[in-house]
């Protein structure tokens, strides 16, 4: 069950929560960026959810940070998504950055060489910069 915690679309200047099973997700507005931040577990259950979110905020032609430091377990359904998510922005000429700090996640990421491919910041600050 999708839970929207305010009628917010992509694109709005409220910041909103998205809940589907164990994935929490919430996109902040700033001047220059949207920041779609992930608390959970980011799996095969939820990365179709989190696919269309990160589509929709490509498709605005924002800079978009992925932050993925909340997440206590990402598959390789959700390092999918983010793949999917660089190459659509990439097509569209906008910009994406994804925080994965040290840790599992890095690790993963860092062994099947996407670190070299994929846009990794080790925090948000530096995503913004």
């Amino acid at each position: 069950m999708i839970e929207h915690r305010s009628e917010r679309e992509p694109g709005d200047s409220d910041d909103h929560w998205l809940v589907e099973g164990l994935l929490r997700t919430e996109v902040t507005e700033t001047s220059s960026s949207a920041i779609l931040t992930m608390q959970g577990e980011l799996d095969v259950n939820t990365a179709g959810q989190l696919r269309r979110e990160v589509m929709a905020l490509v498709d605005a032609g924002r800079r978009l940070v992925i932050d993925t430091s909340g997440l206590s377990f990402c598959g390789s359904s959700g390092i999918a998504v983010f793949v999917e998510a660089y190459d659509e922005a990439q097509a569209r000429g906008a910009q994406l950055r994804i925080v994965v700090p040290p840790g599992a996640l890095r690790r993963a990421v860092e062994a099947v060489g996407l670190s070299d491919y994929l846009p990794i910041t080790p925090d948000l600050s530096t995503a913004l910069e």
